[in-house]
């Protein structure tokens, strides 16, 4: 099995908590996403890695194997050495593709832009006016209109302003709240800004502000599929995801799961979580 050839190291140090001055939490840059072209079975992509990769005679350290929707692995590696040789294997193999993961963008809101700017560029007028924030996005390899993106705008207390919600590339939030105090240029202009509160999610019934230990629900609810079973013994995980709040809610797309960045109804809620927090 890939367990037996796979050498597992636990992590030592703990990974830190997002605040106000310290790194979010995202996805490191040691991990990469595999897949099969044609396979839509994860458990196939690990067996044929198993096969095809040796991480023993190639000393490749993996910390941690995932499966994913699409029979995709997501595989996280212990140093960069055995990233970029385990990527040299898959491109060896034929068999296998790599991509990198999909990273969860970092919420941020702007507070007091004046309205003579618009929002719908604010994108182009952070990067024009902002080197430090080009600099990452050319970095990360993403575009403006990649790495951010206007998510929603609220009134301010002050008529001539206005503030808003900002879904950006985890770099560029970092880089804000440790390195420019919080402050980002908008045509000269010294914008505040600050983190999302965090918007509690249960991992049991999906649904928010509580947690799974505090969760009155007595049957879990498949983070793939929304149906009444645990994720690992789902049996439709060949199948796209289903976001089990939107199949709530009679939505006519659902083919995400209830955690995505990208759910509507996660979405709307962080908004009505914003409207409750800020004035407006």
């Amino acid at each position: 099995s890939l367990a037996d050839k796979i050498r597992i190291r636990p992590a030592i140090v703990p990974a830190p908590v997002a605040t106000a001055s310290s790194p979010s939490t995202r996805p490191g840059k040691l991990h990469t996403v595999v897949s099969m072209p044609g396979n839509i079975d994860s458990e196939t992509t690990k067996k044929t890695m198993a096969k095809l990769i040796n991480p023993s005679k190639d000393n490749i350290i993996i910390t941690k194997c995932q499966p994913l929707p699409n029979g995709k692995v997501r595989v996280a590696f212990g140093n960069p050495q055995s990233q970029q040789k385990f990527i040299a294997a898959t491109k060896e193999s034929k068999q296998l593709t790599c991509e990198p993961p999909r990273s969860t963008n970092a919420l941020i809101y702007l507070k007091g832009i004046p309205k003579a700017v618009s929002l719908e560029r604010i994108h182009r007028t952070i990067v024009q006016f902002n080197p430090s924030i080009s600099n990452i996005i050319t970095k990360e390899q993403s575009s403006p209109e990649d790495a951010i993106k206007l998510v929603f705008k609220r009134n301010n207390r002050k008529d001539h302003l206005i503030n808003c919600g900002l879904s950006v590339l985890p770099p560029i939030r970092d880089h804000i709240m440790t390195q420019t105090n919080g402050r980002v240029l908008v045509e000269f202009d010294q914008i505040h800004v600050e983190d999302c509160s965090p918007l509690k999610q249960c991992f049991n019934c999906h649904l928010f502000h509580h947690y799974a230990k505090d969760c009155k629900v007595s049957q879990s609810v498949c983070t793939h599929c929304a149906q009444q079973h645990l994720f690992q013994e789902c049996p439709n995980r060949n199948l796209p995801p289903t976001c089990a709040n939107c199949s709530r809610a009679g939505a006519s797309v659902v083919n995400h799961t209830s955690f995505s960045p990208e759910c509507p109804v996660l979405l709307k809620m962080q908004r009505r979580m914003f409207d409750q927090k800020h004035s407006k």
